[in-house]
């Protein structure tokens, strides 16, 4: 049915009457009633005699046609339909909320890093690498100055000098050094662009390798936290010794049976040093730690090929609980190495305490161990007799073969542990002492900080002593030599 009097306004009420469209809701539709009705007491214009007010406004389109159930709703009415809510009868239309655009990286997806220096690199333990560096391109590939950079040791990734840097005009930013740590193994460095986050980083890898290896043989499966120790102690000790040792080869049951432990029946080559492992109990709490030695040299070059090493059960937790376990499987390690084991062996052992000699001037006499005392005097003059000091209370497995504990106290190597020591240092007279074996290529740069305490020291820290923790370790004499390296 048309609408009459609508005459100027009469576009206005066709668009009420198509928001209030056949396929409108009942709420809608009666909104835009009400509006027709405002309207139109003004000007007349809804209804009539003929043409009664009702809740449905006829669209003059659809005159004599049905309606079908089946026509889908047009998009336009869908939209409408969706957007408008009652709000009485004023027939205002309520806007949607504006949703607030996610932040955007205006440089997102137009800059890359791409690696300026080599990606892997080996080395030797605690050695200096090539800084890592990378360059900033857009995604046209021009350089782009002004990025920051930031270069970030990944775990244990050694030291990184200036870890931050901006991109020069050529669009090139580097760490200023990079020193790998002490142990063999992967260090990493990632380079990244912090203020963009989008940018995929760049990883360096430098690898410390060692061409000599030690094998861990355990008698008795350790804790995950016991096995990191030792693994810990084996990456540290190949990260000294430098070279491969002539190859020995046989039943690896038999060669543990010699030094005294019981494995699976497995042929067996190698050209490192294995260790058979033990935990089991000594002699009790706070006694001695452990018992360690070569058991089998190489009869080619005097080098130990097997050897054992027993921690006492009674003292791992306490140890573990004041953060000296490490130190002291370091310490029992560099027995079966040879230290203090072979001294005798090689004729580096003088003036030995044993059996009946306490007090005796004992020292090791090695050249390059003695060099290496010098330097860690650091310019002090040393009394104390000849040099190199070894231990000399004639107290058997201890003595003539560690350094004497009133002159080197805390050093990885003395024989006692007093549980005061901020840390057990791996100092250089170890690692020399090592070189002067004979069949070890060392390697000096893994040594820690350490100096050899003034008297003054070390009468203040006598003055200051307690009970030791432990009174240290056994020494295990090699069981044999090895004929032709093979058993």
């Amino acid at each position: 049915m048309p609408l009459r009097g609508l005459d100027e306004d009469r576009t206005s009420m066709l668009r009420w009457k198509w928001i209030a469209g056949p396929h409108s809701s009942i709420a809608a539709r009666r909104i835009a009633l009400a509006s027709c009705l405002a309207l139109a007491a003004t000007l007349g214009a809804c209804g009539s005699d003929e043409a009664p007010l009702s809740d449905e406004v006829e669209d003059p389109s659809d005159e004599g046609a049905e309606p079908s159930e089946d026509e889908p709703e047009p998009e336009e009415d869908r939209i409408r339909h969706e957007r408008v809510e009652p709000s009485g009868t004023t027939g205002h239309v309520n806007e949607p909320e504006p949703i607030e655009p996610e932040p955007v990286d205006p440089l997102a997806g137009t800059l890359r890093l791409v690696p300026a220096s080599a990606l892997i690199q080996h080395t030797e333990a605690g050695a200096r690498v090539e800084a890592p560096r990378v360059r900033v391109l857009s995604a046209e590939d021009e350089p782009l100055e002004g990025v920051e950079v930031q270069f970030t040791a990944v775990g244990d990734g050694g030291m990184v000098a200036q870890q931050s840097a901006r991109s020069d005009v050529d669009g090139y930013a580097s760490a200023a050094t990079w020193q790998v740590g002490k142990l063999v193994g992967d260090y990493k460095v990632s380079a990244s662009a912090p203020e963009l986050e989008s940018v995929a980083a760049v990883q360096f890898v430098a690898e410390a390798q060692s061409a000599f290896h030690i094998e861990l043989v355990f008698t008795r499966e350790p804790t995950p936290t016991q096995f990191a120790v030792f693994e810990a102690a084996r990456r540290r000790w190949e990260g000294i010794v430098l070279n491969a040792l002539p190859p020995v080869s046989g039943n690896l049951a038999d060669f543990a049976a010699t030094c005294g432990y019981t494995v699976d029946d497995e042929w067996y080559e190698s050209d490192g040093l294995t260790i058979f492992v033990e935990l089991e109990r000594i002699d009790g709490p706070s006694k001695v730690l452990g018992r360690a030695g070569p058991c089998l040299l190489r009869g080619s070059d005097g080098s130990p090929a097997f050897g054992g090493m027993t921690l006492d059960t009674d003292d791992l937790a306490v140890l573990e609980t004041h953060g000296y376990l490490e130190g002291v499987v370091l310490h029992e390690m560099g027995h079966v190495l040879g230290i203090g084991t072979v001294w005798a062996q090689a004729g580096l052992l003088a003036e030995p305490s044993l059996p009946d000699h306490r007090g005796a001037d004992t020292h090791f006499t090695g050249d390059s161990a003695g060099v290496a005392f010098e330097e860690l005097l650091a310019g002090a003059e040393y009394h104390g007799g000849k040099i190199v000091p070894v231990a000399n209370e004639a107290i058997w497995g201890s003595s003539d073969g560690h350094w004497r504990e009133d002159v080197l106290r805390s050093e990885l190597m003395t024989p006692v542990l007093t549980g005061r020591e901020p840390s057990l240092p791996l100092s250089l007279l170890t690692i020399a002492s090592l070189q002067d074996l004979g069949f070890y290529e060392t390697n000096l740069k893994v040594a820690d900080p350490f100096s050899i305490p003034s008297k003054r020291d070390i009468v203040l820290a006598s003055h200051a002593a307690e009970e030791p923790l432990a009174s240290g370790c056994e020494l295990v004499s090699p069981h044999g030599i090895l004929v032709d390296d093979t058993i």
